[in-house]
């Protein structure tokens, strides 16, 4: 039996799916299918206990980090809606109407979160989870094929753009100084998460048009925060698993994604085994925080 309240940042998990689907569907369309499917469910499931018992969660939805990983909720609304315009037919106008639903809100929780901390005048909780919310709006440019609204995509990277380079020396610099809370830990993972979804995206939009130089810059930086956060790991799974464990998920795909990609647009395909590792490693996280989310959505018999 499903438990009533969910946590919040299962919205990261059912994105995690959604990614790792469309990582694979070169490898079977079946991928698509399962991993979407199961991501809808989730995204439902969240959807609906949130909406009939909001109070529960709102003083949760008041912590900083929590409500930065909420990001998270349009980001994986966005990504489905691709999911339901291109498998589904009858529903293209429901995707449309997820799509822009999650812009919406997208904007709203980055305008709102950006108010109460220029409310307080100082970065009160910042976390990784931070880029969740100021970058995750780049999702515009990764999904645009839903509504045709390059603009809008582009809105998207260059907001992604600013503040990858505005929070990423905040987020290095509690890094080094090991500020951040043991609970938070396993947001250390969304450290490789910006810089794949700008690329990923950047590539979607312009296609072969895309300028050479900015994509290997990019593809550069996204494998050396890879990289950092590879070292980081052990130190990650050591922590106790909790919801926010969901954190491990997306950013490991979307990594492997836009290496994917990136390598294929730029002719590199010799390098085609480091992907290949990438999507192996991602597919085992993904896999491995589904199946330990299971007690957190289902209750205990008896």
């Amino acid at each position: 039996m499903l438990r009533k309240h969910p946590p919040l940042v299962m919205s990261g998990l059912f994105l995690g799916l959604a990614a790792l689907g469309n990582l694979l569907v070169d490898i079977h369309p079946l991928f698509v299918h399962l991993f979407n499917g199961l991501a809808l469910l989730l995204w439902v499931y969240l959807t609906i206990s949130v909406l009939v018992d909001f109070p529960y969660y709102k003083d949760e939805l008041k912590l900083p980090p929590i409500f930065a990983a909420m990001g998270t909720y349009p980001m994986g609304t966005m990504l489905l809606s691709t999911y339901v315009f291109r498998w589904v037919v009858p529903f293209v106008l429901l995707a449309q109407v997820m799509w822009y639903g999650a812009f919406l809100l997208h904007l709203g929780m980055i305008l709102w979160f950006t108010y109460r901390q220029v409310k307080t005048r100082r970065m009160e909780g910042l976390s990784p989870s931070w880029t969740v919310l100021y970058v995750g709006i780049a999702m515009t440019a990764l999904t645009n094929q839903v509504v045709q609204r390059p603009v809008l995509g582009i809105f998207g990277l260059v907001i992604g753009l600013v503040a990858t380079l505005t929070l990423y020396p905040f987020l290095l610099k509690q890094l080094l100084q090991k500020t951040l809370p043991h609970l938070l830990r396993p947001q250390m993972a969304i450290y490789t998460a910006p810089f794949p979804l700008l690329l990923s995206g950047y590539l979607h939009l312009f296609g072969e048009r895309a300028y050479h130089p900015a994509v290997l810059i990019l593809l550069i930086l996204s494998q050396a925060i890879y990289l950092l956060v590879l070292y980081l790991l052990p130190i990650i799974l050591k922590t106790s698993f909790a919801a926010g464990c969901s954190a491990l998920t997306f950013p490991f795909v979307s990594t492997a994604y836009s290496l994917k990609i990136g390598l294929h647009f730029l002719h590199l395909y010799h390098l085609a085994w480091l992907a290949d590792f990438e999507i192996a490693l991602g597919s085992i996280l993904v896999l491995s925080i589904l199946w330990r989310y299971r007690v957190l959505i289902f209750k205990e018999k008896g």
